[in-house]
């Protein structure tokens, strides 16, 4: 009973410290059972590690790197570089490192439900994020993933506080912080900035005036801090390249430099490639394609041998499919995404399918719900919510490509606003029942 009495008291520091020993755990059997050989896209952040360390921070020699490790943001690789350098190339402490973070993570997700809903929906939603596996999931690799969703996720935290304080604070320039080393990390969030330009001027408690003034400050703080990795792309690239040189598919066209690649979306398949059914048969029995190469073209010719015989999809048809890939909690069956040539595997396992699903796809019934109602009453951060989600979404729809880990940084979002689904289909029942119980007259 004293045990019992002490998790009802401290029901955070409880779901905290049973987070830490799910991700501790599971981190480190995995490493321990599949070592090294587990790693895949993380050699291109562990050769830009590398790279630091021997080049300076600036790296400026990128045909030293690794693959595609010069499209990478610098974020996690200075995380990493770091780590190298006071302990050497030591993946146990980077997962160990990874499985903190994600136990900081569930502590945000609790004070941001806190901040704008309540302590019921705050536990709530920690304790499902201690068992949601995406959560878990990327603690063994060398991934920024676990990194991103936390700096997100605490970047919407802050930015929540700020517009409800009347004059500037340290949280604004913790902000302008977190934000710029998000950015650093993962070229796809700057997109977000006009984003939070705009909430800060509708969102503010004050006035008009007080959220302009916030706004100002976070662009202009943040143009300060892009200046320096401006600089050393200008040097390394010898033009304007923002971030990284993955966004040169649109700054190309807008400074007026010859465009290397006309969009993100052409680099599953190069714009030389031209489909017809005679190719078909080529791929097959591996005869080279003109614009096809790689995994590109071990991808298509994985489907034709499964019988999946694809065709160039029309905008519409791609919106579709990459809009069912970014939010399917199950995968049964194959099918193609992107341009229409990409191929995604036959299914996933039924670990993966039982996991995901019971930890999200459970979810969705409840977050259309908690979406509902957050737009019938006009609750302001409930809809800021729904707007990030959207913005996400079509982020990844439109200028980018999808992945099951691409949508995990909104996932948090989700899980709250569930919550808040759910106690919404209880709380009208519950109240009826308790004004009936404590209505005078109506005692037994």
């Amino acid at each position: 009973m004293n045990i019992l009495n002490f998790i009802i008291r401290n029901k955070l520091l409880c779901i905290i410290i049973l987070g830490l020993i799910i991700r501790l755990s599971y981190g480190v059997i995995v490493y321990y059972l599949q070592g090294s050989s587990n790693f895949g896209d993380d050699w291109d952040y562990i050769s830009y590690a590398k790279n630091i360390l021997a080049q300076g921070i600036f790296v400026p020699d990128i045909t030293k790197l690794y693959s595609n490790s010069h499209l990478v943001g610098p974020g996690f690789p200075m995380i990493l570089a770091i780590i190298f350098l006071f302990i050497g190339e030591n993946y146990v402490v980077v997962i160990l490192l990874n499985a903190i973070i994600s136990t900081l993570l569930i502590f945000v997700i609790y004070k941001l439900a806190h901040e704008i809903f309540s302590e019921k929906i705050a536990i709530l939603s920690a304790g499902w994020a201690v068992f949601y596996v995406l959560f878990i999931k990327y603690i063994p690799f060398v991934l920024k993933e676990i990194w991103i969703v936390f700096l997100f996720t605490l970047i919407i935290y802050l930015f929540i506080t700020v517009v409800k304080q009347k004059n500037i604070s340290i949280k604004l320039f913790l902000l302008v912080l977190v934000f710029s080393f998000l950015i650093h990390m993962d070229e796809r969030f700057f997109t977000y900035l006009p984003v939070l330009l705009v909430s800060f001027l509708i969102l503010d408690l004050i006035s008009l005036k007080n959220g302009l003034k916030k706004a100002s400050i976070f662009f202009l703080l943040i143009c300060l801090f892009m200046i320096p990795w401006l600089v050393r792309n200008y040097i390394v690239y010898d033009k304007i390249v923002i971030l990284t040189a993955r966004t040169t598919a649109f700054t190309d066209q807008i400074f007026g430099y010859p465009p290397e690649n006309v969009s993100i979306r052409n680099s599953f398949t190069s714009n030389n490639f031209v489909w017809n059914d005679s190719v078909a048969n080529d791929i097959i029995k591996d005869v080279p394609i003109e614009g096809l190469k790689g995994w590109r073209y071990k991808n298509l010719k994985r489907g034709l041998m499964n019988g999946y015989f694809p065709h160039k999809y029309s905008n519409l048809e791609r919106y579709y499919e990459e809009f069912k890939e970014f939010w399917r909690p199950v995968r049964f069956a194959a099918g193609y995404v992107a341009d229409g040539f990409r191929f995604e595997g036959l299914s996933w396992s039924f670990k993966h399918n039982f996991s995901l699903g019971i930890t999200y796809g459970l979810l969705l019934p409840f977050f259309l719900i908690g979406c509902f109602f957050l737009i019938r009453k006009k609750h302001e951060y409930g809809i800021f919510f729904i707007v990030l989600i959207l913005v996400h979404t079509i982020i990844h729809m439109v200028l980018a490509h999808v992945r099951n880990r691409y949508r995990i940084p909104i996932d948090p979002l989700v899980i709250i606003i569930s919550m808040y689904g759910i106690t919404q289909l209880h709380y009208p029942k519950s109240n009826r029942f308790l004004k009936k119980i404590y209505t005078p007259g109506n005692r037994n």
